[in-house]
């Protein structure tokens, strides 16, 4: 399938980031708008961004994309480059991002791949490739001189399973500075996150595998600030895989993972570490979330972390300074799942955003984004509460149902696994004769936001 890039800004209006008001929102960018979330920032005191990749076209090439969506349903795009071919975010930071930059489809050469992005300017494009062999990326930081460091992984080959990883040191013009290849020393190592320290030193978070000997856990790389190795510990668990790193508001480090170093079973784990690398604590969380992929993580603005995982739908889980859980919602009555990011807003509510995969496909074709209020509760009767007179009837149904009292520009039907079932622009009456029994989901497009209704069609 041929490629494209497309960066999506969604806005969003600060009156809701101020409010005990909760949505989901669902794109559909058509039948070749695939988007993947790269992840979500806050712009100025009026808006949220969130920054993506996908394709708008069954074309190979494309275009580097800004569009802003607002609240009333206007819709504007910037075109800020022309042919960035089969690239992927995976980490979105101050406006700077990280991916990889195909020049071909399977195992041709792919570069990894450096953008710099301000008020719809691209300030500089960095690409590091070395001929032959695989370059992707997965972290990026910038640190206390605004220098950016990034790291990601480097394949031995076109097509091989072994990987080193590599760190780049590049200067606000993205200009390198330095480049630092980590071999592994057996088959892989994989940098997936990076941070500084406040004078430059630079932490690398990489999961570490070999076939023989059998080995699949953490390691923890430390640079100087011109690059020299300072040293290197390994965290042995069962089948571990890195996912996030950052400092906390004490000092020392935080990682998210996915291990099992109490025996209970490989799930999400959460380590603190201090800049030795030595561990104060270490913890998993299958008692509240059963076996899930760590994801990244934020700290709170009053200490304490929050990440959203994913257990066939998305779970947010909370945080105290010790890792103790001090919260957990479910959102499995939406018909999404596959959270990419977290962003705790100003009043102390999230917001979250994903993607929705399309059933037997690799690819998501629509992306999802939810505000929670300072709880963590998606409260969708808020948004009802702005239609007293709405409902949806008859629900249960065999046939149809009817919409009435809602002013709404468009309308998709989710079923359970978050696959598109159909979509509707301007009807009152959703036909569901033609489809299986079950649960679906109603998402209804308006003015004021999005709303998500539950249908259940009998036999």
């Amino acid at each position: 399938m041929r490629c494209v890039k497309i960066v999506v800004f969604i806005m969003i209006s600060n009156v809701l980031a101020s409010q005990e008001t909760s949505f989901l929102k669902i794109f559909d960018n058509g039948e070749w708008g695939y988007e993947y979330v790269g992840g979500l920032s806050k712009g100025n005191l009026m808006h949220l961004k969130l920054i993506s990749t996908g394709r708008n076209g069954n074309e190979f090439g494309g275009v580097f994309k800004r569009t802003a969506i607002e609240m009333n349903g206007n819709i504007t795009s910037v075109t800020l480059l022309d042919n960035l071919k089969g690239s992927s975010i995976d980490n979105f930071d101050n406006n700077y991002s990280i991916g990889s930059f195909s020049n071909g489809i399977g195992f041709d050469q792919v570069d990894l791949e450096i953008v710099r992005f301000k008020n719809d300017v691209i300030n500089f494009r960095y690409k590091y490739g070395i001929e032959n062999r695989f370059e992707r990326g997965y972290g990026i930081d910038i640190d206390p001189s605004g220098d950016v460091v990034a790291c990601g992984l480097v394949g031995k080959e076109i097509g091989s399973v072994d990987n080193e990883s590599v760190v780049i040191k590049l200067d606000t013009l993205g200009e390198e500075i330095w480049t630092r290849i980590i071999t592994a020393r057996y088959n892989e190592l994989k940098a997936r996150a990076i941070t500084t320290d406040d004078v430059g030193n630079i932490y690398v978070l990489a999961d570490e595998e070999s076939l023989f000997p059998s080995i699949q856990q953490v390691a923890l790389v430390k640079l100087s600030s011109e690059g020299d190795s300072l040293w290197t510990k390994y965290y042995p668990g069962s089948a571990s895989l890195a996912k996030d790193i950052k400092f906390n508001q004490g000092g020392n480090l935080i990682a998210s993972v996915t291990a099992d170093y109490d025996g209970n079973g490989r799930s999400f784990t959460m380590m603190e570490l201090d800049t030795s690398g030595a561990v104060i604590w270490t913890k998993s969380y299958i008692d509240e979330v059963g076996y899930a992929f760590a994801q990244h993580f934020i700290e709170l603005q009053d200490g304490g972390y929050a990440t959203c995982l994913d257990i066939g739908y998305p779970v947010l889980v909370v945080l105290d300074e010790d890792g103790d859980v001090a919260n957990v919602q479910h959102y499995d009555n939406y018909g999404i799942k596959d959270p990419r990011d977290i962003l705790e807003l100003d009043d102390g509510s999230f917001a979250i955003a994903g993607n929705i995969i399309e059933f037997n496909q690799d690819i998501p074709k629509t992306m999802w984004l939810i505000k929670t209020n300072t709880e963590g509760e998606l409260v969708t009767s808020t948004i009802e509460e702005a239609y007293p007179e709405f409902t949806l009837y008859p629900n249960p149904t065999h046939d149809w149902v009817q919409i009435k009292g809602l002013d709404y520009t468009s309308a998709m039907l989710l079923n359970t696994m978050g696959q598109i079932v159909s979509s509707y622009t301007g009807t009152q009456r959703i036909d569901l004769s033609d489809l299986r029994s079950g649960s679906y989901y109603l998402v209804l497009q308006t003015k004021k936001g999005s709303f998500t209704k539950r249908i259940v069609k009998g036999n």
